[in-house]
């Protein structure tokens, strides 16, 4: 239903938003809000607890029931009905508005006139809660006998109602597709929120099927997208194990951590670290144990935005859980990297190889699981031990190499105060002089290395040689900037993997962080800037060594040769993606040389099946997204 629209300004405008205020205020009951988040105690004329924000044995903190205010005598925090929500919620006032209107039952009106995007965004929230309810029902359906078995040997059916937990029936075009007819919903909205897909024939297919459901939310519990885990009996090479809605303008995974939805309705303060695990069902199995500080990433590293998070909600930080194997190693030295650059306090707990949260609370309850988390050590001690694996300490290159990833995680901390205080800790741990760590004056974060820099200096006059990825990188730069619109078919042809569910990282440092922030803009604003503004502001930042100007200035020129910037966006990622199969193909082929030598035929047998498949799709023509 569309809100109410307030015409007009100024006085009038100002008028009615004071009476919605007030009419949200008179609605509002101050110690019902309260007493959802601490246990409330009569004491004459107001209601007193422990303090909600602040560690007390005591209880000072009260709130007055005529008044409808609240006030701690310990730490002086107070506060009406709007300022419990904005301290709770973590939210400004608009929200904190907003959030009580709807607890009120009252709808929000629409101040002025409402904007393109946040229409945008009204619509695909309504729409995703439908297919939401769509695929919840589904699972009590004909034909789900498999998800319903699944889910019961996962342990998963007491949580199918607080997670939502549905079905994605198979068969062709698909029931989702059927559904939408039905109902008359939006097809182009349904695809832009990759919930169904179409064919080079024009039909359309729903884009999960056979598959188990995990709704998505965000922080105030509104549907953004899902996650399909593939059911037993449906698993092929084609279809990846999990899958996950597509980036949209409510759906971007580096914003959004599985479980945080959950972790706020159990109320449980922010006394207590976020537990960052790596799956859904790991969440799921800690959540239906009484550990609701639970959550998990959506298939990608740890972002400097999850760490963001993590800070506005919890006091006390994370700790990173994941599988001791190698690639839990790496995942949790990415992780302490960007919770090290937001300041948020960590602990790691790597787990013994091949064994996860769900398999270990099965085995030994919640109190195993919570051995686990109490034994998890400082991040930075881990950090450095698994710095250690990757470069001997032994030896004066790897002790260079292990001083040179802690100057690089340096740079990128952008409090003096807390840099200063993390190089200490990384000079004590590695017995070095702190100098060791001195990243040089007049800079905090230089620019990037530019990649077709090498350790020898050009002479005058000579350009350093660019190697072929550079190249193709800086056609598809040189294409955005030629058209910025074309960023989109970058995009969605970068995000078309053919042996990945997640797109690959993007190497070229410099194409990296323009890109990003690109597509950080479009989903916040949904417009695409000015080729002025990709220069002025995104590109002259990177410019802050020679290298990075000379590259700046080769765009420019190779922008205005471009004719068909559409196809040299295509024909690079084409070439990038077959240069990635070409690598994986070699690293797996050391690998399984490896893996025979030691004489591990299973494992050599695993990696060889691996092999033929990157083959496979080596030897196919290249596929268009």
């Amino acid at each position: 239903m569309e809100r109410p629209m307030v015409r007009g300004g100024g006085m009038a405008e100002q008028f009615e938003r004071e009476r919605f205020k007030e009419e949200v205020r008179a609605r509002s009951d101050l110690v019902a809000l309260v007493s959802e988040v601490v246990p409330l105690k009569r004491s004459g004329r107001t209601y007193k607890a422990c303090c909600p924000f602040h560690t007390e044995k005591t209880p000072s903190f009260h709130v007055n029931p005529e008044s409808q205010h609240y006030h701690c005598f310990g730490c002086h925090k107070g506060g009406d009905v709007f300022n419990w929500v904005m301290e709770t919620e973590h939210v400004d006032f608009p929200e904190a508005l907003r959030i009580l209107a709807e607890r009120s039952g009252l709808r929000m009106p629409q101040f002025g006139r409402p904007s393109r995007q946040e229409g945008q965004r009204r619509d695909a929230y309504a729409l995703l809660e439908r297919v939401r309810d769509f695929y919840y029902q589904a699972f009590e359906g004909k034909g789900a006998e498999g998800a319903r078995a699944y889910a019961e040997s996962r342990g998963l059916m007491p949580a199918r109602e607080s997670f939502w937990i549905g079905y994605a029936p198979g068969g062709s075009p698909g029931a989702l597709v059927e559904f939408f007819r039905k109902q008359r919903l939006p097809i182009e909205l349904g695809l832009q929120l990759g919930l169904m897909g179409r064919a080079h024939s024009g039909e359309l297919y729903d884009r999960f099927r056979n598959r188990l459901m995990f709704p998505i939310a965000d922080e105030r519990s509104r549907c953004v997208g899902f996650g399909g885990r593939i059911l037993p009996g449906f698993e092929s090479e084609r279809e990846p194990k999990y899958l996950n809605s597509r980036e949209s303008p409510v759906f971007n995974k580096r914003r959004l951590l599985f479980g945080l939805s959950q972790f706020r309705k159990a109320r449980q303060g922010s006394d207590q670290p976020l537990v960052i695990m790596e799956g859904y069902t790991d969440v799921i199995a800690a959540h239906l144990a009484g550990m609701c500080n639970a959550v998990a990433t959506l298939g990608t590293s740890l972002t400097s935005d999850h760490a963001r998070l993590i800070k506005r909600f919890s006091r006390e930080g994370a700790i990173l859980l994941f599988d001791g194997d190698r690639a839990g190693r790496q995942a949790a030295e990415r992780a302490y990297q960007g919770l090290a650059t937001a300041m948020v306090p960590a602990r790691i707990a790597l787990m013994a190889e091949g064994c996860d949260p769900a398999e270990l609370i099965e085995k030994g309850g919640k109190e195993a699981l919570q051995e686990v988390c109490d034994g998890a050590r400082p991040a930075i001690e881990v950090f450095i031990e698994l710095l250690g694996m990757r470069f001997p300490l032994g030896t004066p290159e790897g002790k260079a190499g292990v001083v040179g990833a802690c100057r690089e995680l340096l740079r990128e901390i952008p409090d003096p105060a807390h840099r200063q205080i993390l190089l200490q800790e990384f000079a004590r741990r590695l017995y070095l002089d702190p100098g060791a760590f001195e990243l040089g004056r007049g800079r905090r974060r230089p620019a990037p290395p530019s990649p077709e820099r090498s350790a020898q200096p050009a002479q005058a006059g000579h350009p350093l040689p660019m190697s072929p990825e550079i190249k193709a990188w800086d056609h598809i730069l040189a294409s955005i900037l030629s058209s910025p619109e074309s960023f989109l078919v970058f995009d969605e042809a970068w995000a078309f993997s053919q042996y990945k569910e997640d797109p690959p990282e993007i190497p070229d440092p410099f194409a990296r962080q323009v890109l990003d922030r690109l597509r950080e803009t479009i989903l916040e604003t949904g417009d695409l800037p000015e080729p002025a503004q990709l220069l002025r502001e995104w590109m002259a930042p990177l410019t802050q060594d020679p290298g990075g100007q000379a590259r700046v200035l080769r765009l420019e020129r190779l922008a205005e040769t471009l004719k068909d910037p559409r196809q040299a966006i295509q024909d690079s990622v084409r070439f990038l993606q077959e240069r990635l199969l070409r690598r994986e193909a070699a690293l797996l082929r050391e690998r399984i040389r490896q893996a025979s030598q030691a004489g591990d035929s299973e494992r050599a047998s695993a990696l060889e099946q691996d092999f033929v498949r990157i083959w496979r799709l080596m030897s196919a023509k290249p596929a268009s997204p």
